[in-house]
């Protein structure tokens, strides 16, 4: 039963299929003490017995409540604005003048630890610079452009813009969010003008103005078990 606690809450983080069958071994590890109690393996008083076998029942409803059926969400909700000013300090970032600004935030409201936190945040036509935390809450914390930038195409022939790591996508990570905690993403964003029938446009950039929606897509661990994100930030016209 040690083991399968062990597979279902620690070595998930080394291989995620671990998880089902450590829940099995604990629910066979329960299910055989109330079996034993009951029989008098370690006690032959009958009270003793039902004890013993009382026991595996609280540690069955337990182990189904509190752990396989139990609830470590994620939460994730946003906002929007024209931006900061121009050298301003944002996070680890110094503002700049073309970019608006998007607020994700991400809360853990259970009382549970979340681990190995990976989502991909996509914005609708434009370009995300980069990505910074706005206080250190979640550790480990590191994001990174996952697309290739969007293509300008000048006199000389199609060249990419001079920030390699700019793109449409990007991808945030960290390997401890605190249970209760709150942590604010702040994405700049830049406006792109679309393409055209499948051509690259002439003009990378479009004039600033709001994002006018995201994704935020992916994965997280909460008690031993892989958990999706799938949220959309929708803003009114």
């Amino acid at each position: 039963m040690l083991i399968g606690i062990l597979a279902t809450l620690e070595l998930t983080e080394l291989l995620p299929l671990l998880y089902w069958p450590g829940v099995v071994l604990v629910y066979v590890g329960l299910a055989g003490i109330v079996w034993q109690g009951l029989r008098g393996r370690w006690h032959d008083h009958v009270p003793m017995r039902i004890g013993i076998a009382l026991l595996g029942v609280v540690g069955l409803a337990y182990w189904t409540c509190g752990v396989v059926f139990a609830k470590v969400p994620l939460l994730v909700a946003s906002q929007r604005s024209m931006g900061e000013t121009a050298g301003a300090k944002v996070g680890d970032m110094k503002w700049e003048s073309q970019w608006a600004e998007l607020q994700i935030y991400l809360s853990s409201p259970s009382n549970h630890d979340i681990q190995d936190l990976d989502l991909e945040i996509t914005v609708e036509d434009g370009m995300i610079p980069q990505i910074s935390q706005l206080e250190p809450v979640c550790e480990g914390f590191h994001a990174f452009s996952v697309s290739q930038p969007t293509v300008l195409n000048t006199s000389n022939g199609a060249i990419l813009p001079s920030s390699p790591s700019m793109s449409n996508k990007f991808r945030i990570g960290c390997s401890k969010f605190p249970r209760g905690a709150t942590t604010t993403l702040i994405v700049p964003y830049i406006a792109s003008t679309p393409w055209n029938n499948g051509k690259p446009p002439v003009q990378l950039f479009a004039p600033k103005h709001l994002p006018s929606g995201c994704t935020v897509k992916g994965e997280y661990r909460g008690l031993g078990k892989t958990r999706d994100v799938d949220a959309k930030c929708e803003f009114p016209n």
